[in-house]
């Protein structure tokens, strides 16, 4: 039997699933064709009566053009500031991130 808490992850990431799957203007039997499964299973993921393995919740993130944790966003704090960060550091113009990226492995700029 699932835990209160697993449920609501569960339903947290499928509401983003769902959201994000229709925002693309896919059905659920494209994203099932992605994941390799069947339409049923995706309308179990997306309401969280299913939970995902971490390997397809990697490839449905991939399926729908988002990060893993823009899925698990709003789960937990942590979670969610992590999101904020990586969004803002996307945004930044490609040198000022290849100079970041740089700078946090310890290289000169």
């Amino acid at each position: 039997m699932k835990s209160d808490n697993r449920i609501a992850v569960d339903r947290e990431i499928g509401r983003k699933m769902r959201e994000r799957r229709k925002a693309l203007g896919h059905t659920q039997e494209h994203l099932a064709a992605a994941l390799g499964v069947g339409r049923q299973q995706i309308q179990k993921y997306e309401t969280g009566e299913s939970a995902m393995s971490s390997e397809r919740l990697v490839t449905a993130a991939d399926a729908l053009d988002v990060s893993v944790m823009f899925l698990l966003s709003g789960i937990n704090a942590s979670l969610e500031r992590e999101h904020r960060l990586l969004a803002r550091f996307r945004a930044m113009p490609a040198r000022l991130r290849s100079n970041f990226v740089r700078l946090l492995d310890g290289e000169s700029a």
